[in-house]
């Protein structure tokens, strides 16, 4: 009789731990995981913290800044659980935090915005409070009810540049030129209309967008393809490229997230390739910061 009874404790207690684990995986890759709609904004420092029951804080790069701001990140999930390139974000800036949706959220709607820059869905062209921007569940379900991507309007360049031209004004132009030749070589069907793309005069930036998961899908493996197999190309430091640009070491770091600046281009050019196949909408994106409460 002793013998059973601890039988069956031992089993209740095997049962238990394992509900707990069970529990613990499941909110540690992803707490949100029973949403229909989740819009993300990414972190990599502390801001004003977005959250309601759509909006996701992520922080991106966690795996590189586990120890930083331990406070104020502790409120959010991390882009360093399950299927991740959380190592790569000092390249790859909001990137490691797409990648990380793409391969572990199930939502039906996924949207991605940064802690200062906003999708403004009311189209206000007075906005005093976050409120303002219409990030709530009723309007996004509105607005998708006829859509299948949202992104931010067209950006116009400046005066005399082109897509091709602004990227090598503001970057090194070998990261572009790897970029594109890895397109090229793997995508042979898509080279006429990307040298044609690489020549207009605006581009939908900043990596936003709300979109219904299929697209997501088919997006990032897509835009990851490209990236991934395109980065062992990309030699650092830059000044071996062209030695006429002197980059202070600051500025070293900033070029070092090519894969993020050129995504910027790259999503515009998938989006434009299928243009028919899906429904859009576009609305201003506002520049939006706010300071980190030390209260939060």
């Amino acid at each position: 009789m002793i013998s059973n009874k601890l039988t069956l404790g031992f089993l209740v207690a095997a049962i238990l731990e394992f509900c707990l684990l069970f529990l613990w995986i499941r909110h540690t890759v992803n707490p949100y995981n029973n949403n229909d709609i989740e819009l993300y904004v990414v972190y990599h420092k502390p801001a004003k913290l977005y959250r309601s029951d759509i909006i996701i804080p992520i922080q991106a790069g966690r795996a590189l800044n586990k120890d930083k701001y331990k406070r104020f990140f502790s409120q959010m999930i991390g882009d360093d659980t399950g299927d991740n390139i959380s190592m790569l974000n000092d390249r790859y800036s909001e990137l490691t935090a797409l990648y990380w949706i793409w391969k572990n959220s199930k939502a039906k709607y996924i949207g991605l915005m940064h802690y200062r820059r906003f999708l403004n869905l009311y189209n206000r062209t007075e906005v005093q409070s976050f409120e303002d921007f219409g990030l709530t569940r009723e309007n996004v379900e509105k607005i998708m009810a006829d859509a299948d991507v949202v992104t931010a309007q067209y950006s116009g360049l400046n005066i005399g540049d082109n897509i091709y031209e602004h990227y090598l004004h503001n970057h090194y132009s070998e990261d572009l030129y790897v970029v594109v030749r890895c397109i090229v070589k793997r995508y042979p069907k898509m080279a006429a209309d990307l040298y044609r793309f690489l020549l207009k005069d605006s581009y939908v930036p900043f990596n936003m967008f709300i979109a219904r998961k299929q697209v997501i899908d088919e997006y990032c493996k897509w835009l990851f393809d490209v990236l991934l197999a395109a980065d062992g190309d990309i030699d650092f430091p830059h000044g071996l490229y062209d030695s006429s640009q002197k980059m202070s070491e600051m500025s070293l770091t900033y070029q070092r997230r090519a894969p993020g600046f050129i995504a910027e281009r790259l999503f515009t050019f998938w989006m434009e390739e299928y243009e028919d196949k899906y429904r859009y909408k576009r609305f201003p994106q506002v520049f939006y910061e706010q300071g980190w409460d030390e209260g939060q």
